[in-house]
């Protein structure tokens, strides 16, 4: 099971509440986390560049709370981080001792119930083999593209992949003889909260899902459930 971009207090109550329902349903020995957890919109660099940006009066302390809420009740064994989780690892090395000291506190009280469950934990996010977790065949990643063709592009460059970040669930094959495919159960947040992507047309394409199936030591056969933006019946896949 993989879901991602959960995004803290950002989330859609209902996705969660569907997200933990399988997890107990279903129990599967692998839990996957793809990242961002949380959205730390005050730690943006717009938002720290510029004091009249919205996001900079952002309530961090509440983000990180339903984050954490949700880990605890998730359980992860795997987790990746993701680009908006990385806001406060980025800031561990700032020349300003006051602003290195805040951002040790926020990423150590992001990390304890991630700790506390999952036995990996991937700490980087980039183009490089460190920001994947091997299973089945596949490499797990939080991703790092998000055009149109994200799908398609991620399979292409990386080969068979999940991904979230693009936050649009869905499946596509990359144009190589070898057939890639990558999958990505799309988003847990809500839409609406997601000031940033409100003036963006992709951001009516966002949906959101669960990754599951089934896998051997190198290969794995994967499905989409998918649950489209406003969705009210939040049935679960039967098999």
């Amino acid at each position: 099971m993989a879901i991602g971009c959960s995004h803290g207090n950002r989330a859609n109550r209902d996705a969660l509440a569907a997200a933990l329902l399988f997890r107990e349903q279903y129990k599967p020995d692998e839990v996957i986390h793809l990242g961002d957890a949380y959205d730390l919109a005050s730690l943006r660099a717009g938002a720290l560049n510029n004091d009249g940006d919205s996001d900079a009066a952002d309530d961090y302390l509440d983000d990180i709370d339903e984050g954490r809420r949700f880990l605890g009740a998730l359980r992860p064994t795997v987790f990746l981080v993701g680009n908006h989780d990385e806001r406060a690892r980025r800031l561990l090395t700032h020349h300003n001792a006051v602003v290195r000291g805040f951002a040790e506190a926020v990423w150590q009280r992001m990390l304890e119930p991630i700790e506390r469950h999952a036995r990996v934990i991937i700490k980087t996010h980039d183009v490089l083999p460190r920001s994947w977790y091997k299973l089945g065949g596949f490499s797990w990643g939080h991703g790092i593209l998000y055009s149109e063709n994200f799908l398609r592009d991620t399979a292409e460059t990386w080969g068979n992949t999940v991904v979230a970040h693009a936050h649009r669930a869905g499946m596509a094959t990359g144009r190589r003889n070898d057939h890639p495919v990558c999958l990505s159960p799309g988003t847990l947040a809500d839409a609406p909260c997601m000031d940033y992507a409100l003036r963006r047309r992709g951001t009516l394409a966002w949906s959101h899902g669960i990754v599951f199936g089934e896998y051997t030591d190198d290969s794995a056969q994967l499905y989409v459930h998918q649950w489209p933006q406003n969705e009210k019946l939040w049935n679960l896949p039967s098999f």
